[in-house]
């Protein structure tokens, strides 16, 4: 039995388990459409034992790192391979550990320039290309992120994750049709990962393919019956299908074990509007803005729910409140615009209703711009006629 082999041997039991422990699993509650804001949270780095055929670590220094990094101790991890690469420039794994202790640090530019070096010494190593797609992704350059995948890929087209990780960047990056492309890859590699299967639903959402995205919300809840991010999310696809009922029983599911979701709140309140029920709206929705002040959708629609009780003033109110949150809210000018209409005031109503058809044009949304413009010219007759 050879030196070098005996060597690779003992890093390898060194590194057992690492991978459990700073595992690259997300959870579900992710990005998710109805949350525009919501963003995948990060986790460290699979630490994976140096293969045979790269070159060889420093036994005592590697051993060492790969030991902290277990421990948690990411800056001595660090400083232990900084040993090995200061001996040997030409440490592909030793670049690529320290990238990984980096990584686990959240430092991901120090993590890239690893990756980076880790990569240039040796090509052809999926890994290192796996591994800097995730760090350009928890940095936010999403198209950098899906170059390297797309690399990793191409080395290694077998691995489950790596469709997984570019479909999460193809997300972000709005390309849900590549999106669903990589998750479906994915599920057909792993077809138990309840993650991808929700984040496949996310995508047939934004894809407004609802029924589709039922399924694999569905799949996702008969194995995890208490994952309320996805009876949210559920609830969002029977909300578009028109089954307010059945929203309605999700959102509370959702609330029952996260009572501080506005989202749930606000897409419940929403449910209840379509059903006519309109003081448990008002009640949601308040509750929506209980658990986020900031929360201008909330207002919004609260705003939409008071008009229909002729509630004209308090109409008034939350618009303005939506106004003061963001000022390029279109709906809640159009709702601001409407109650000033309704107690009057037509001169208010049609400097609001030209605000709100302004933005939505900014926006490229025509057909609502042509809605409130058609309202703009019958008030623009009444007023003539006055």
């Amino acid at each position: 039995m050879s030196r070098n082999f005996c060597r690779c041997h003992a890093i390898k039991r060194c590194a057992a388990g690492l991978g459990a422990l700073l595992g690259l699993s997300f959870s579900a509650a992710g990005i998710a459409l109805p949350v525009p804001d919501a963003r995948e949270p990060v986790a460290a780095p699979v630490i994976s034992p140096v293969r045979e055929g790269e070159p060889a670590l420093s036994k005592t220094d590697c051993e060492r790192g790969l030991e902290l990094l277990k421990r948690g101790d990411f800056q001595e991890a660090r400083e232990a391979f900084s040993q090995v690469i200061k001996k040997n420039l030409s440490d592909a794994a030793a670049y690529l550990q320290r990238g990984n202790s980096n990584y686990a640090l959240r430092e991901y530019e120090a993590a890239l320039k690893d990756y980076s070096s880790a990569i240039e010494l040796n090509p052809n190593d999926a890994d290192a290309y796996y591994r800097r797609g995730n760090a350009y992704y928890a940095s936010g350059k999403y198209a950098l992120a899906v170059a390297d995948f797309t690399e990793s890929v191409r080395r290694n087209p077998e691995r489950a994750d790596t469709y997984y990780r570019r479909g999460n960047a193809d997300y972000a990056l709005k390309d849900y049709r590549a999106a669903l492309a990589d998750y479906t890859e994915a599920v057909r590699r792993n077809l138990e990962r309840a993650d991808i299967y929700y984040r496949r639903g996310n995508a047939l959402y934004a894809l407004a393919d609802y029924k589709a995205a039922l399924e694999d919300y569905n799949w996702v809840l008969s194995r995890h019956p208490n994952d309320t991010q996805t009876y949210r999310q559920r609830a969002a696809a029977r909300y578009a299908l028109k089954d307010y009922t059945a929203a309605i029983e999700d959102c509370t599911r959702a609330l029952s074990g996260n009572p501080s979701d506005a989202e749930a709140y606000r897409l419940r309140g929403n449910a209840r509007y379509a059903i006519k029920d309109y003081k448990g709206a008002i009640e949601d929705f308040s509750k929506a803005v209980e658990s986020n002040p900031r929360d201008g959708e909330a207002y919004t629609s609260r705003s939409l729910v008071r008009y229909a009780m002729s509630d004209y003033q308090g109409a008034l109110a939350d618009s303005s409140k939506a106004i003061e949150l963001d000022p390029q809210n279109a709906g809640a000018y159009y709702r601001r615009g409407n109650a000033h209409s309704k107690l009057g005031k037509l001169k208010e109503a049609l400097e609001y209703l030209q605000k709100a058809a302004s933005i939505y044009k900014e926006q490229g949304k025509i057909a609502d711009c042509q809605r409130v413009q058609s309202q703009i010219d019958e008030l623009q007759k009444q007023t003539n006629r006055l």
